[in-house]
């Protein structure tokens, strides 16, 4: 059975996550996942879907690099139950090719591990009474739309550690101490493949 390709993009702190939009929209009919059925319709012209979870008001405010925007994220890190969002973008090509500067990581999931990640991804969306994702308004950059998302962020549970979060339902194992900066998930991943390589434990997840 052929692996599912997803990718982790870490833009420098902030992770997130990309998906074949195919692959989304192949869980969502396979698992009946309505999450993931509305949002591979609503960007069906794109290949690939960047996802990534974090603070609504630090998100919206994330242009800002005055005294605004540090306050922003200062209320973001310790302020409690901050309301969180989805930032979802359309890409036309691979994640490597559409962030040149970032540090993207391909990762090879089994049926099952991806399946796992998919649906941790879709219980993230706050959903209507209709079980309809609620889009709020365009997001930051390209073809990209803010959805309302649960949990509440804070400085517990970031960006990274959802991020980590859903590569642990994927069973990979991250540290989610690691996980509170970008570079330290960014590592942990590293220093896994490398132990693997090093036992000889070739079998995807």
């Amino acid at each position: 059975m052929q692996p599912t390709r997803v990718f982790v993009v870490d833009h420098g702190y902030h992770a997130s996550l990309v998906f074949l939009r195919a692959d989304l929209a192949d869980m969502a009919q396979a698992r009946g996942i309505g999450a993931l059925t509305a949002l591979s319709e609503k960007f069906r012209s794109f290949g690939y879907l960047e996802i990534g979870w974090g603070d609504e008001g630090f998100y919206r405010g994330a242009a800002q690099l005055d005294f605004t925007g540090v306050k922003i994220a200062l209320r973001a890190l310790f302020g409690p139950d901050n309301a969180s969002v989805l930032h979802i973008v359309g890409l036309a090509r691979e994640p490597g090719a559409v962030f040149p500067q970032s540090h993207v990581r391909p990762l090879d999931l089994s049926t099952k591990g991806a399946e796992n990640l998919g649906r941790f991804v879709a219980d993230t969306f706050a959903l209507t009474p209709e079980g309809q994702p609620q889009d709020l308004r365009p997001g930051l950059y390209g073809p990209s739309l803010f959805y309302r998302a649960t949990p509440a962020y804070s400085l517990t549970h970031t960006c990274n550690h959802w991020v980590a979060e859903g590569l642990n339902a994927a069973g990979l194992g991250v540290s989610m101490f690691a996980a509170t900066l970008s570079a330290g998930l960014r590592g942990d991943m590293a220093v896994r493949e490398r132990a693997a390589a090093w036992l000889g434990d070739t079998e995807r997840l």
